[in-house]
């Protein structure tokens, strides 16, 4: 286990540093701590201290009325709600942000909005829109020859790509991002790129290449002791496995994902692992476990706050309830599935919902809801 400090540690240190935030300037050096100790915290699920300590960094950047202090707190603020599943807050933040470095002509504060407004369109279901952020991201990083960021806006743009079904497209962003990368000689981004075209290898059927991508993705994560990519490397390697029918392998690397997402305090990569296992596990007909997998995802997700999360947990687990036979729980998964879509402007999980909706109610004869269910889905 990591040793991290406990609560009330956390708990003095915020309040020591609001105290003196109110009495005194504090340095450049204390301001850019408070949203690094905000980034760490909310990447482990403390939203609580998280949200504490960009409050207080946003008293900071008031008091002083320096713009840049402004912007970056505005664009910490888009990546704790962007990690909750808050995507219109993100994107309220970031182009708060956006308008803040524009005025100062900061150009990497600037493309790297444009990276984070991607990300969330693409999130959102709105790719046109991402594509646009990241392709004036990209020409910007190209601008002052910054390639670490170009290799970010390219691999989201291949991340866009994919979602839009350019499978071709998407797999040259990768290919160039994995360049950069080597050229860079960042083994973090390299072992990404190589996991990002071990899944687009699989559905193209090269299942050699799906698996040897992910497997150097793995050596290199583990070279540099990148724990949390490794966990993710698993979970796709155990996606790979259940594809092909190696359900013993498939399992295996599922738990050992979760195993690590546990030790290391991760509760959005323990989450996920656990909408991985309740899916596998419904794969093979253990619908009790996949069940309780969903549940406990579902519990996780909605206690941290995280949208998207909550409802593709809810999603699924109304596929298992209606496996089962319970239509009546696997409505009331949806419906709660599709309040809280809605509510977050999620229209691709709300399309996917409503077309699940309709398979319900068609199962159960309902002709008239099934038939209202279906044309909502195709709609959006």
């Amino acid at each position: 286990m990591n040793d991290q400090p406990t609560p009330a540690d956390l708990d003095a240190l915020l309040l020591s540093l609001a105290m003196k935030a109110q009495t005194e300037h504090l340095s450049e050096d204390a301001f850019f701590h408070l949203l690094a100790l905000a980034n760490r915290l909310s990447a482990s699920g403390d939203w609580t201290h998280g949200w504490q300590a960009i409050t207080i960094a946003g008293r900071i950047s008031k008091q002083s009325q320096n713009a840049r202090y402004l912007a970056e707190v505005a664009i910490h603020r888009g990546i704790l709600h962007h990690r909750q599943g808050d995507l219109h807050r993100a994107v309220e933040a970031w182009e708060e942000a956006l308008s803040s470095f524009s005025i100062l002509a900061h150009t990497e504060g600037i493309a790297n909005c444009h990276v984070n407004l991607g990300a969330a369109y693409k999130s959102l279901g709105e790719l046109d829109k991402a594509r646009d952020h990241l392709q004036q991201a990209l020409d910007l990083y190209k601008k002052i020859d910054f390639l670490k960021g170009q290799a970010a806006a390219i691999t989201n743009l291949g991340l866009v790509q994919r979602d839009s079904g350019f499978v071709v497209e998407a797999v040259k962003c990768f290919e160039t991002a994995l360049a950069l990368d080597r050229e860079l000689g960042d083994i973090r981004g390299e072992a990404g790129s190589l996991s990002n075209l071990g899944i687009l290898a699989l559905p193209r059927g090269d299942v050699v290449q799906a698996f040897a991508f992910q497997q150097q993705a793995l050596e290199l994560y583990q070279r540099v002791g990148d724990r949390l990519g490794e966990a993710n490397v698993h979970g796709n390697l155990g996606i790979n496995y259940q594809t092909v029918g190696d359900f013993r392998k498939a399992e295996d690397h599922f738990q050992r994902a979760l195993e690590i997402d546990r030790d290391l305090g991760s509760r959005a990569g323990e989450a996920a692992d656990l909408v991985n296992l309740g899916l596998f596990y419904q794969g093979i007909g253990e619908l009790s476990r996949a069940r309780e997998c969903l549940e406990t995802a579902y519990e996780q997700h909605a206690h941290d706050g995280r949208i998207d999360g909550a409802v593709i947990a809810l999603g699924n687990l109304a596929l298992v309830h209606r496996s089962i036979g319970d239509y009546s729980k696997s409505l009331t998964c949806l419906n709660q599935a599709l309040q809280l879509a809605q509510r977050a402007g999620f229209q691709r999980h709300e399309a996917h919902i409503w077309g699940n909706l309709g398979l319900v109610y068609q199962e159960q004869d309902q002709y008239d809801e099934a038939h209202e269910a279906h044309e909502l889905s195709l709609m959006l």
